[in-house]
């Protein structure tokens, strides 16, 4: 998988912004079962991000990208100042078991703009740990 980042020359303004929409963001837990793992649906994602952005002159673009043998997404922030950054990423196309090509691309897609979109906002979704029981340790070895 390959990431690159593109950004207008000036930058100022849309850094102040987005400074400001992170200060309204919170984590968003895992909501959505799929096969053995947990995610947050690109949709509550999108609700949650939309109107901190817009409220702050930002809206956000996410264009498939591809070729012959990779997909992937371009996710751009645009600022009413006329800066912007974007981030791009490629992987090569993989078919899913049960899926047609098409399919699996699009699975990409959503995947990519998932991740994408929360990364550069600096977001991560978090299990929801309080219905299952588990302790929290304060103890943490790196």
């Amino acid at each position: 998988m390959m990431w690159t980042s593109f950004e207008s020359d000036e930058k100022t303004n849309i850094i102040k912004a987005l400074v400001k929409v992170q200060s309204e963001l919170e984590n968003l837990t895992k909501d959505t079962q799929a096969f053995k793992y947990k995610y947050v649906k690109l949709d509550k994602l999108v609700d949650a991000v939309k109107e901190p952005l817009n409220k702050n002159g930002i809206f956000f673009t996410q264009m498939p990208l591809g070729n012959g043998s990779e997909v992937g997404v371009r996710t751009t922030f645009y600022h009413t100042s006329g800066e912007w950054i974007a981030t791009q990423m490629l992987s090569p196309i993989a078919e899913l078991q049960g899926q047609n090509m098409y399919q699996s691309q699009g699975s990409a897609i959503t995947y990519f703009r998932r991740y994408s979109l929360a990364a550069m906002l600096g977001l991560c979704d978090v299990d929801d740990i309080d219905a299952q029981g588990k302790v929290k340790s304060d103890d943490v070895d790196f």
